[in-house]
């Protein structure tokens, strides 16, 4: 599937079937009790996130608030990842995705709230983790422009580039092995291998996320 994209010249079918690519490749590592849509985020104020390509969310908490044929509208308290998909990454894209961080940031203030208090100290509970996935790119500073961006350096997203290499949240290497970007950018001589890091890293912890909250909808209701 990822082959016949690359010789659709339709810019908004190509687009289309890369999102369909990976939501089918995520569909076979997800677990039955999480779900995939597309479209916005919006917490209990109404406060709204930009549009995201994919949102996996819980079930088992609180429903889409609306949803057709998995476009729709979905409330922060189940939504556990947001991940963006471009044929091109460019640093507009990665501007872009800066405005994805910022609104499932919980040091925010104008970003998204969970309603419902979390079950760590003070209330609190994790937020969305943000991806995004790249199939290629022009932008030769893509790793010192991810280093340099304060939004992108200070979060746990994940960034991949198909063929490229890896962004992903600080790693614990030794002392002894001193790797550019603190180990946080990856390359791979494996085409495939960054991609499967990717979903494996997607999906760790996705569950420590889910039951890091309590579901409440009594705080949406009242």
């Amino acid at each position: 599937m990822f082959s016949i994209t690359k010789s659709i010249h339709h810019n908004g079918e190509k687009g289309s079937l890369r999102e369909a690519f990976l939501v089918n490749l995520i569909q076979i590592f997800l677990p039955f009790n999480y779900g995939i849509g597309s479209g916005i985020v919006i917490d209990r104020s109404g406060k709204q996130s930009v549009q995201a390509d994919i949102i996996i969310y819980d079930k088992r908490a609180m429903p889409p608030l609306l949803e057709s044929s998995g476009r729709g509208v979905y409330l922060i308290d189940s939504v556990v990842r947001v991940i963006e998909v471009k044929s091109t990454i460019s640093k507009r894209s990665l501007d872009q995705f800066s405005e994805m961080i910022q609104c499932f940031d919980p040091d925010n203030p104008q970003g998204l709230k969970l309603a419902s208090y979390g079950k760590f100290l003070g209330g609190a509970g994790y937020y969305p983790v943000c991806a995004m996935f790249g199939f290629k790119t022009d932008y030769r500073g893509f790793a010192d422009e991810c280093a340099n961006n304060p939004v992108i350096e200070r979060s746990q997203s994940l960034i991949c580039i198909d063929g490229v290499g890896l962004w992903t949240h600080r790693q614990d290497y030794s002392a002894k092995i001193n790797l550019p970007y603190d180990g946080r950018f990856i390359t791979f001589e494996d085409d495939t291998y960054g991609l499967r890091m990717f979903i494996g890293l997607l999906f760790d912890q996705i569950d420590a996320t889910a039951q890091s909250r309590t579901y409440r909808p009594i705080d949406w209701l009242l």
